[in-house]
C-alpha cells in the first residue's frame, strides 16, 4: 500500500502501473451514492491513457490531475506519508477516515503478487 500511495503522491504513472495486473482488470467505483457506478479498467487502456496523459476525461486526469478533492492522487497527498488504515482483510482507507470511507483501495493476490482489485473514489 505504501508504494501505491507514494506513486500517487509523486504522480508517478509507471510506479502506479506496477500495482495493476496486466491479465485481470480492476474495478473503479464511483462512491458518491449507492448503487456505486462501476467501471472495469483494463491494463492496456490504463497504460495508454497514463502514458499519453490524456486530458479529455482519461485515466490520467481522474487519477492524477483532476484537481484538489477530485483526483484520486489528492487523497494520497493528503495522507502526508502516513500509512493508510487496514479496515478489512485487503481493504485500506486514508489514515483519518472511518472504515466505511468512500475512499479506499482493495487488493487481491494474483499469482503471488498484490495488485489493485477495487478503487473507491467519490470524485467520480
Amino acid at each position: 500500500m505504501a508504494g501505491l500511495i507514494d506513486a500517487l503522491s509523486r504522480r508517478d504513472t509507471e510506479g502506479f502501473l506496477k500495482f495493476v495486473s496486466k491479465k485481470r482488470s480492476f474495478r473503479y467505483l464511483g462512491t458518491v451514492e449507492k448503487p456505486y457506478r462501476t467501471e472495469l479498467v483494463q491494463y492496456s487502456e490504463l497504460e495508454k491513457d497514463l502514458t499519453s496523459k490524456e486530458q479529455n476525461g482519461g485515466w490520467y486526469v481522474r487519477l492524477f490531475d483532476a484537481g484538489p478533492d477530485i483526483a484520486f492522487s489528492y487523497f494520497a497527498e493528503r495522507s502526508q506519508g502516513r500509512a493508510w488504515k487496514q479496515v478489512e482483510e485487503n481493504k485500506f482507507v486514508p489514515p483519518d477516515a472511518s472504515s466505511d470511507s468512500p475512499i479506499f483501495v482493495v487488493w487481491r493476490n494474483l499469482e503471488g503478487r498484490w495488485v489493485i482489485q477495487y478503487i473507491g473514489d467519490p470524485g467520480v
